[in-house]
């Protein structure tokens, strides 16, 4: 959490109107009880604007070798969570 902080200072440090529409939790792996407390973490730290979970899969590694996005290399995979979090970062991001 604290290199995303970092991150994020950095970014705004070259473009000082940036804000965070939303955090997406990837490389989640199945139902554990580390999983939940970090997603509770997550949604103290940012109420509001934690996103869908993108689940780890295998999949992604091999869309990303492939040089192809994912809703294109296995669109019936996880590719719906994808489009998902697109959607609703789309949704929350300012008008331009």
């Amino acid at each position: 959490m604290a290199h995303v902080m970092v991150t994020f200072g950095q970014a705004q440090a070259f473009r000082p109107g940036l804000r965070v529409v939303g955090v997406v939790p990837s490389i989640v792996g199945g139902r554990t009880h580390h999983r939940d407390e970090v997603l509770e973490d997550l949604e103290k730290r940012w109420p509001g604007l934690v996103l869908p979970v993108l689940p780890r899969r295998v999949v992604f590694e091999d869309a990303a070798a492939s040089g192809e996005p994912i809703v294109t290399f296995a669109p019936r995979s996880v590719a719906a969570a994808v489009r998902a979090v697109a959607e609703e970062v789309l949704a929350r991001a300012p008008a331009r």
